[in-house]
């Protein structure tokens, strides 16, 4: 009878200090990068912005939430104000309590729509990087239209005019952010219009320069 196979997986073994820090630093040098955008690749510039955008909008909400909330309470028991200490101790306990639901109701609307508004933009300006294979300006300004109309679109008997207008204020904003990060990749040697410049500038001149030196 022929032996039978033994299929038990072998151990696994542990991970040596030297190959952690190895591993560690090949993630480090393939996420942080000059050729992607902001020098980093969308897996870790993406998350970072989400947190980001979560961690600036959420307090914002909850500060407008609160005084929209107080300003609603405030309205609504104007006409039955208490008229003992123990009245205004119960009112001010429920105006607490309302601010504070308010607040953090609006805190969680305001932050979600920011983070899904920011995804959508740098998601479209990641998926055309990938899908032009060039980094630039346009890409940016094709994910704010895209954000600035998806805005628009959620705003209910909004004339066309006003569609317009908010699709080219999201434009507007691309196009200064955009700019921005290609005078960065500029000033890296990253950016391919401004390289493909150079390179033709380069070959205009360059006889030039190849008798400057000579004559030298």
């Amino acid at each position: 009878m022929a032996d039978q196979i033994d299929h038990t997986p072998l151990p696994e073994q542990p991970m040596t200090e030297d190959a952690r820090q190895a591993l560690a630093q090949q993630y480090f040098d393939e996420a942080i990068d000059p050729k992607y955008r902001l020098g980093t690749h969308p897996s870790v510039r993406l998350p970072f912005l989400l947190v980001a955008t979560g961690i600036v909008t959420f307090p914002l909400g909850l500060f407008r939430g609160s005084k929209v909330g107080g300003l609603k309470y405030l309205a609504e028991n104007s006409h039955r104000l208490p008229g003992t200490v123990q009245g205004w101790y119960f009112y001010h306990k429920q105006k607490n309590y309302i601010i504070l639901k308010d607040g953090m109701i609006e805190s969680f609307k305001f932050g979600a729509r920011s983070i899904a508004f920011v995804s959508t933009m740098f998601g479209i300006e990641a998926m055309l990087d990938w899908a032009r294979g060039q980094i630039d300006f346009l890409n940016t300004v094709a994910g704010a239209s895209a954000v600035g109309f998806l805005y628009a679109a959620r705003q209910r008997n909004l004339p066309r005019s006003q569609i317009r207008s908010t699709v080219k204020s999201g434009a507007r904003l691309g196009l200064i952010y955009g700019l921005l990060q290609d005078a960065l990749r500029a000033a890296e040697g990253q950016l391919w219009y401004v390289n493909l410049v150079k390179r033709e500038y380069r070959g205009y001149f360059s006889p030039a320069e190849d008798e400057a030196e000579s004559s030298a």
